[in-house]
């Protein structure tokens, strides 16, 4: 139940701070610059294989395939923002992917555990390397 509470909270926050961006700075720079979802879908859609081209007055165009990933290719970065967004993004999935693994833990921890035992003693600490 505590999850569910949380999760509803975390929900209304980000839609009144979504509702209030969009009154400060208008719909339509909000979504394209500052949602952090809507800026991680548009950079998604640059990757996949089907484009659709949309032309403002008259809304869908036309849907055209393409090679995948060939949508990043077509116009560079707006801000150094996206570019840093991008990045981070980048950081945080290979983080992910690695930080589990024995090499890590052997680079890392194994090291880092010898200096933090004086904080929990040697009997954990020992557990933890063997």
């Amino acid at each position: 139940m505590l999850f569910l509470e949380q999760t509803s909270r975390m929900l209304l926050a980000y839609t009144a701070v979504t509702l209030l961006g969009i009154a400060l700075f208008g719909r339509r720079d909000w979504f394209e610059q500052a949602d952090v979802f809507a800026v991680l879908f548009r950079i998604g859609g640059k990757m996949a294989p089907v484009e659709y081209l949309r032309d403002e007055a008259e809304g869908l165009r036309a849907i055209r395939l393409r090679a995948p990933f060939s949508g990043l290719l077509s116009e560079g970065p707006e801000r150094i923002s996206l570019l840093l967004f991008v990045l981070f993004m980048l950081s945080s999935t290979a983080y992910d992917g690695i930080h589990d693994t024995q090499l890590w833990t052997g680079l890392f921890w194994t090291n880092m555990l010898k200096w933090l035992q004086p904080l929990w003693g040697r009997i954990w600490a020992r557990r933890r390397i063997c």
